[in-house]
């Protein structure tokens, strides 16, 4: 960040933050391996198709936000970002585009991002 950046924050309160989410899976899935041809290969699998998300918001102060959600869309991702509004009221936010969409196509996030100082 240029020291122009920098000051131009202080002054505006503003922070920078950084947001990333982990996707967690509580059954293996195994598409291609490698096996020995000479040996029976087995798989402990349960059947499920459970998973958890972990929303990471994290600023350049070293401030952090976590969150852990059963279901990722839309609407878990508008509540987050709700409580990083209320954590951090004016700030910059960075997000990827590796994960899926709701966090940037999204008309609720779009309209909520429009409302608020959250840039």
């Amino acid at each position: 960040m240029g020291k122009q950046q920098k000051q131009h924050q202080e002054q505006e309160n503003v922070t920078t933050i950084y947001i990333d989410e982990l996707f967690f899976l509580y059954d293996s899935l195994a598409r291609c391996i490698w096996i020995d041809k000479n040996k029976r290969t087995v798989f402990r699998v349960t059947g499920s198709h459970q998973h958890s998300s972990i929303f990471e918001a994290r600023s350049i102060e070293g401030k952090q936000l976590f969150r852990q959600y059963d279901i990722y869309n839309v609407d878990t991702f508008l509540e987050y970002l709700k409580l990083i509004h209320i954590k951090f009221s004016k700030c910059y936010l960075f997000i990827d585009k590796a994960s899926p969409p709701p966090h940037y196509k999204s008309k609720k996030v779009s309209n909520f991002l429009k409302k608020t100082r959250i840039h």
